[in-house]
C-alpha cells in the first residue's frame, strides 16, 4: 500500500519533472527493468522442452519485442491452446472425445466458418453443460469414441 501511495504522489507531483529527462536515459532504465525481469536462468530449461513448445515460446518472445505485447499474449495464447489439444487429442491414439459447449457469438461463429464441427462432430458441440454432461454419459456409457472418424 505504501509503494502504491509513494508512486501516486511522484505521478501527481513529479509528472511534470518527467519531460526534462532524457528519451536516451528512460530509454536505459526501460532496459534494465526489462532485464531484472528476464528470468534468464529458466533459459536452459526452456532449451529442453519439445521444439513445438520452444516454438510457442520464441514466437510469443518476439512478437513481444517487435510487434506489441497484446497481440504477443494473444497468439500465444492461441498457439498453447492449439498445442495442448494437439497433444491431448493428437495422432487418433488418445481414444477421447472433444466436447465444447457455451462458446460465445463470436467464438461460435468463427468455429462455424472454419467449419470446426466437421473435424470434431457437430453432435460434441454443445449449447450448454448439461447438454454437454448428457453427451458425456452417452460417449462414456459406450465406452468408445463416438466423435467424428477423422479426430
Amino acid at each position: 500500500m505504501i509503494h502504491a501511495l509513494v508512486l501516486l504522489a511522484i505521478l501527481l507531483f513529479a509528472a511534470p519533472l518527467a519531460r526534462f529527462i532524457p528519451l536516451a536515459v528512460l530509454a536505459a532504465i526501460l532496459f534494465v527493468v526489462a532485464y531484472n525481469m528476464g528470468e534468464w536462468s529458466e533459459i536452459p530449461q526452456l532449451l529442453k522442452l519439445p521444439w513445438t513448445d520452444r516454438a510457442v515460446w520464441a514466437t510469443t518472445f518476439g512478437l513481444t519485442v517487435f510487434a506489441d505485447l497484446t497481440v504477443a499474449v494473444m497468439v500465444g495464447m492461441i498457439l498453447a491452446a492449439l498445442l495442448y489439444i494437439r497433444k491431448v487429442f493428437g495422432l487418433h491414439k488418445a481414444n477421447r472425445t472433444l466436447l465444447l459447449c457455451g462458446a460465445r457469438e463470436q467464438p461460435a461463429s468463427l468455429m462455424h466458418k472454419a467449419e470446426f464441427a466437421r473435424h470434431i462432430g457437430s453432435e460434441n458441440i454443445c449449447d450448454s453443460i448439461d447438454t454437454a454432461l448428457d453427451r458425456a454419459k452417452v460417449i462414456h456409457s459406450q465406452g468408445s469414441n463416438l466423435s467424428h472418424p477423422n479426430v
